[in-house]
């Protein structure tokens, strides 16, 4: 199992923060593996970081979950956060590697290849 992150702005009502994969360049919500020093909530904190260039408040609660297929095939099952973005950094770690883009909800149903993903974006709608 691993944890993603749907960063959502106060700022930019409507709006969530997608990331482009590092290998296929597809969008997709900041994601990685649960580190175990950190647990899930704050291995998601970190990917948000690393992957996005963002930090804000995190809810304590998972908003669902999807299922995520790497470049090797394997399938895992993706636990969501939800992040109230608070600060949106210049630089970042991953920034060489990956694009970000805010976009509407309804937008990133069209950008999102992922149909477990989308259906928990579409969830998010309702």
């Amino acid at each position: 199992m691993g944890v993603g992150v749907l960063v959502v702005s106060n700022k930019k009502p409507g709006q969530m923060l997608l990331v482009t994969s590092r290998h296929s360049k597809t969008w997709a919500l900041a994601k990685g593996q649960i580190d175990p020093s950190l647990g899930p909530l704050e291995s998601a904190r970190r990917e948000a970081f690393e992957e996005a260039g963002v930090r804000g408040r995190m809810s304590s609660v998972p908003i669902g979950s999807y299922l995520h297929q790497n470049s090797a095939g394997d399938v895992f099952r993706i636990r969501v956060f939800k992040m109230h973005v608070r600060i949106e950094l210049a630089k970042w770690p991953e920034k060489e590697e990956r694009r970000r883009r805010w976009i509407s909800a309804r937008s990133a149903l069209k950008l999102v290849a992922n149909s477990s993903l989308r259906q928990l974006i579409e969830a998010q709608l309702a």
